[in-house]
């Protein structure tokens, strides 16, 4: 077992983590659910009544068991699978520290999601489940950085410039797609990924581009705002959204019809006490990977149109694979297990060397195309 499992990839490994953390995150939801959830909401409320306290310490001793349960799958994937040399160097307690601090910033969102959701429990069980949706479409569209990617850059428009022969390129290529571009700038700081971004409407349309983008080769950049022009072209960015959405409210709808007899199997009396919670975040979790592995399969053959698109518009394979290889790179580096929609987003996108190798089969087909043409120029 030890030998097959040091020979597979690391994207594999990663795969077969991912599926023990849904398992362990599970198990933890139903164990608390079964026997831990009533007795701990009782201690919390022998301290005070007040319904916002007793949420704020029962979610805080809850995520604070949850972290504890998952640590050592989540110490070997974060600090000995893919962990960075520098991290590795500090010692294992400056990687506690670091899990820490990423902890406590998602616990004070998921700490005010819990609040309002169980203000509506509270104030409507009929209909909790549509603001309960409508929060849950706003978080994950944050969370996917399509908040920071399209609507930040908008509001907060950065003064750093483009290099003109990168800006006159990039122009270019948007025209020979039949867009109209405005002009190219720069995301603000926040967004620290390479990556580019179209946005606006009609001719007030404009690329931008990170700074990390910005140290990228030209022909890399080209590629780069070449997949995001092939995203609008094709309007995958919309589609993805709506059906994202769409998904989302069907799958609240259908927790707002059965989350109370379920909470009623595990002897719960009424579903807006916070002890509920490890119901009522397994059946959120479920609706959320059905909802994942739709759109992982609808963003696979997204995913091949935008490669041809690339590539056809570009005529630039080796610095479409040379890009590739440093997101690669670039996302493991960043990529936590936790993060449930990007682990299925990996398992159900085409793979890497999948999208290589059409690269490489169109690169053959374009020197033979040019030899046809008796172009003479270097290939």
């Amino acid at each position: 077992m030890n030998k097959r499992w040091l020979g597979l990839s690391l994207q594999q490994k990663k795969a077969i983590l991912f599926f023990f953390y849904v398992g362990i995150t599970f198990l933890y939801f139903f164990l608390m659910a079964y026997s831990l959830s009533h007795p701990l909401q009782q201690a919390v409320n022998t301290i005070t009544e007040n319904s916002i306290i007793v949420i704020t310490i029962y979610l805080f001793l809850f995520y604070a068991g949850y972290i504890l349960f998952t640590l050592v799958p989540k110490y070997y994937e974060e600090y000995i699978l893919c962990g960075e040399s520098e991290r590795r160097s500090q010692g294992v307690f400056a990687w506690l520290e670091h899990i820490v601090k990423q902890e406590l910033v998602v616990f004070f969102p998921f700490l005010f999601i819990v609040q309002v959701v169980y203000f509506f429990l509270d104030d409507n069980a009929d209909w909790w489940w549509l603001p309960a949706g409508i929060l849950s479409i706003a978080v994950m569209s944050f969370c996917s950085g399509f908040i920071a990617k399209y609507v930040v850059p908008l509001l907060f428009p950065s003064r750093l410039s483009v290099a003109p022969d990168i800006k006159e390129r990039l122009i270019k290529l948007a025209a020979g797609s039949n867009m109209k571009i405005s002009g190219v700038g720069v995301m603000p700081q926040m967004r620290a990924m390479p990556d580019a971004a179209v946005i606006g409407i009609g001719p007030e349309r404009k690329i931008i581009l990170s700074e990390t983008l910005l140290t990228y080769s030209a022909e890399e950049i080209e590629v780069a705002v070449a997949q995001e022009i092939a995203r609008h072209y094709y309007g995958h960015l919309w589609k993805t959204i709506l059906v994202q959405s769409a998904g989302l409210l069907a799958g609240f709808f259908l927790i707002g019809r059965i989350f109370e007899p379920v909470t009623r199997m595990f002897g719960f009396e009424f579903i807006f006490y916070i002890e509920t919670l490890p119901v009522l975040l397994g059946l959120c979790l479920i609706a959320f990977i059905l909802v994942a592995v739709f759109i992982g399969m609808m963003r696979r053959d997204m995913e091949k149109k935008e490669d041809e698109f690339v590539l056809r518009i570009t005529e630039l394979p080796e610095a479409f694979v040379s890009l590739l290889i440093r997101l690669e790179h670039y996302n493991y580096a960043l990529e936590s297990m936790a993060t449930f929609f990007t682990g299925l987003d990996r398992l159900f996108s085409v793979s890497i060397r999948q999208r290589i190798n059409v690269a490489l089969d169109y690169a053959q087909s374009l020197r033979f195309s040019k030899l046809q043409r008796g172009d003479k120029k270097r290939i």
